[in-house]
């Protein structure tokens, strides 16, 4: 599973994947793409695995891969269970970081199951679309 190929996920019962969309008193800090549990998910980028982290400080079920690329920017893909450890190096659409998880346990009204793409550079997120 490419993330540059799977459809974005649209709005549902949580809201929308967009970048930028609404999360009340904030805003989607990445891009949802839409994917079934237990797909591969392939590096969107080149560059070194910096670390390997949990999706929220409640449950640690739920993680993220961090990739850091040739330019500093630093990338997340959260919601897949890493394959892959920190100081690994990869390579764009070619190699293996992890296996989507299920979000219905986590949000069981409706969410569909997705990967949350962001990226960050110079602290600053950006559009992981655009980046």
């Amino acid at each position: 599973m490419l993330l540059t190929i799977s459809p974005p996920r649209g709005t549902d019962n949580y809201g929308s994947g967009a970048f930028g969309a609404s999360r009340g008193d904030r805003t989607h800090r990445g891009m949802d793409f839409a994917c079934a549990a237990g797909a591969i998910v392939l590096s969107p980028v080149s560059g070194v695995v910096t670390r390997l982290g949990y999706a929220y400080a409640d449950d640690l079920s739920y993680r993220y891969v961090e990739v850091e690329d040739e330019s500093n920017k630093r990338h997340r893909i959260f919601y897949i269970s890493p394959t892959i450890s920190v100081g690994s190096e990869v390579y764009s659409q070619t190699t293996q970081i992890g296996i989507v998880q299920d979000l219905t346990k986590r949000y069981p009204n409706g969410m569909t199951n997705h990967v949350h793409y962001e990226v960050k550079s110079d602290g600053k997120f950006v559009n992981p679309c655009a980046a």
